[in-house]
């Protein structure tokens, strides 16, 4: 990042430390699905050898996600950063937090009853995907933001599915809950 690190209002909303629970997230992702986690990052779905795979999000519970097609994640971000997509918590801070950068991943899997690879973003928690064949992804942050690939830490996969649009969950219910603006 180009500017300063996160205040401790906007770091509060990204480790699960801070609030002792850690959500998770389940998504069937397609080509041409994206996937927002708060205005930090976005994970894009590029090519799949498959129809479809799971992803699954382990991050804090105050974390908005928004789940959409990839064609409206420009337009999305522009609209809610800041607002819904938290954090940031204001727009004024994506200025200071500098360019996003496109990092292309490439994941395989065996199996699409579990979790096979995770996607780790320093920070802020990380994607488990799923898939029997190999995903072509695209992972949006910010410079200098720690990526790595590593094998599935908690295999599990989440117990339900969410569906478009946007969803944070509150003080740990199993439930996403829609009011985005939730918080600490």
């Amino acid at each position: 990042m180009t500017g300063e690190a996160l205040p401790p209002s906007e770091l509060a909303k990204c480790f699960s430390w801070y609030h002792r629970s850690v959500a998770q997230r389940g998504y069937v992702g397609k080509v041409g699905d994206t996937i927002h986690v708060g205005g930090l990052a976005r994970l894009d779905v590029k090519n799949i050898s498959t129809s479809s795979m799971y992803i699954t999000i382990w991050g804090s519970i105050f974390l908005t996600c928004h789940f959409a097609k990839t064609h409206k994640a420009g337009e999305t971000f522009e609209k809610h950063v800041g607002v819904k997509l938290q954090p940031p918590l204001t727009k004024e801070r994506i200025e200071e937090l500098g360019p996003w950068v496109e990092t292309p991943i490439i994941v395989t899997g065996d199996t699409w009853d579990k979790s096979s690879t995770d996607i780790a973003i320093a920070g802020l928690g990380w994607f488990g995907i799923g898939i029997k064949g190999t995903a072509e992804l695209s992972l949006w942050t910010y410079e200098d933001v720690g990526i790595t690939t590593r094998s599935a830490l908690v295999p599990d996969m989440a117990q339900y599915f969410e569906k478009a649009g946007f969803t944070v969950i509150k003080g740990g219910s199993a439930k996403p809950k829609s009011n985005a603006n939730a918080g600490p």
